[in-house]
């Protein structure tokens, strides 16, 4: 299991590489805030997905 509390789609990003490898995954922390970075993570029903260069190198 993965999981992180409120964070940007920066910070989940690594959690989102690991994620791959779990069978419980809860990274809906950007959800949660105001306002993410403009090139966070994208979240559709229960997938994610969006991680691009331009949000982690």
């Amino acid at each position: 299991m993965i999981g992180n509390m409120s964070c940007t789609s920066l910070s989940m990003a690594p959690s989102f590489v690991v994620a791959q490898l779990c069978d419980l995954v809860d990274i809906d922390g950007p959800l949660l805030l105001k306002e993410d970075r403009a090139e966070g993570l994208t979240y559709d029903g229960g997938v994610v997905s969006g991680l691009t260069s331009a949000l982690w190198g």
